[in-house]
């Protein structure tokens, strides 16, 4: 009973792990770091995350309790990206990542450096985040996110951002095929 479901998890483990290598392998030529994001199978997180790591990936946020992300919905929520960084103090214990969809809210968010750790810009075409990655800041972290591939990585990765999270390492590795030989 218990061969088959240690199989299948080894199976999945083993997915993550190739994919996260493919994606680390198509930027090594740059300063890139690819990161996992929190899309893992329910109550095995842990142990998706460690796969991303023996991949060669970065895990990022286990839960949210280790950073502060203040994504496009916070922002409306609040009436606005400076209502948002208001709210923060200054030298916040934790890291401050903020989703920079536009340009006012890029031109708001560096004005709070001594807020923010890092500006996280989200479904943005190659040649939008070169131009937000050259004018953010050399304090300030950049990171890009949303529907990025083995296709596009690269491409990312040419823009000179930061990191890269990406979904899909976990949750679309799919299983390699491994089999149990018992001699």
């Amino acid at each position: 009973m218990l061969e088959r479901t240690l199989l299948n998890f080894l199976r999945h483990l083993s997915a993550i792990a190739t994919l996260t290598r493919q994606f680390v392998d198509k930027v090594s030529h740059t300063h890139l770091k690819l990161l996992d994001t929190r899309k893992t199978t329910p109550g095995f997180r842990h142990l998706e995350k460690y796969a991303v790591h023996c991949g060669g990936g970065i895990n990022h946020r286990m839960g949210l309790y280790d950073a502060i992300l203040i994504k496009d919905t916070h922002i409306d929520f609040l009436g606005g990206l400076e209502n948002a960084l208001q709210k923060i103090p200054n030298k916040y214990p934790l890291p401050v990542i903020v989703e920079i969809r536009n340009q006012q809210e890029f031109d708001i968010a560096i004005q709070y450096p001594q807020k923010i750790t890092r500006l996280l810009f989200d479904n943005m075409r190659p040649e939008q985040l070169t131009q937000y990655v050259k004018n953010t800041p050399k304090m300030l972290e950049t990171e890009s996110s949303g529907n990025i591939t083995l296709n596009n990585i690269a491409d990312v990765a040419q823009t000179g951002v930061d990191y890269a999270s990406v979904g899909c390492i976990t949750y679309a590795a799919g299983q390699v095929d491994l089999s149990m030989i018992v001699e």
